[in-house]
């Protein structure tokens, strides 16, 4: 059995992710505004009603292949993503985009596990107590982007689905992965996008 990180698909491309599966020692490590971005979470999740808990997600299968996500704050009535935001002044477009199109593959994921939730085992090793439920998919997904909040819908799952079956596909060899960079890298969401709706709050 092969996993995958949603987070992966959604945001490296093939080529990096195999990389990583012959090379893990060339993962990234923590960086200092990646522990900038888990106490913004933090901040926002303080700051939410109705919150169930955070880092919950789950594991879809295709296959001898699980792609697991992980949702940054589950509610009862809401899923948000959260990014912080070094210069709200800057032109972020570009990471705007990609925040939006993995909101997008991870409400398909919450729907394909029919919202059949539970805390992620790296968010427990940390030494938080663990959470299951059961949320409904069709709960409102939202990207607080900084100080800023998007509601991120999608109108066709299979879409995305179909985005997420090609790429795990296409990581299990290098030329493969090399065909499928060329296809989508740096353009996923110009893709798909007429498939997402973003709505500023």
């Amino acid at each position: 059995m092969i996993f995958y990180s949603a987070k992966d698909i959604a945001s490296r491309s093939c080529m990096q992710i195999k990389m990583f599966q012959v090379h893990p020692e060339l993962k990234p490590q923590p960086t200092e505004l990646m522990k900038l971005g888990s106490i913004f979470q933090d901040n926002v999740f303080n700051e939410t009603t109705n919150t169930i808990g955070q880092e919950m997600g789950s594991t879809y299968f295709i296959d001898d292949v699980g792609v697991s996500f992980a949702v940054d704050i589950v509610c009862n009535d809401k899923f948000i993503e959260t990014k912080s935001v070094k210069d709200e002044t800057a032109d972020n477009t570009f990471y705007f985009n990609k925040c939006v199109f993995q909101c997008a593959i991870y409400k398909t994921l919450i729907s394909l596990t029919k919202g059949r939730l539970s805390t992620a085992t790296f968010y427990t090793n940390l030494g938080n107590d663990k959470k299951i439920a059961i949320v409904s998919p069709e709960n409102d997904y939202f990207l607080r982007f900084g100080k800023q909040t998007y509601k991120v819908d999608i109108d066709n799952i299979d879409v995305f689905l179909k985005f997420i079956k090609d790429k795990v596909n296409a990581c299990s060899n290098w030329d493969t992965a090399k065909q499928f960079d060329m296809q989508y890298k740096h353009k996923e969401y110009e893709i798909f996008s007429k498939y997402i709706t973003v709505t500023k709050m």
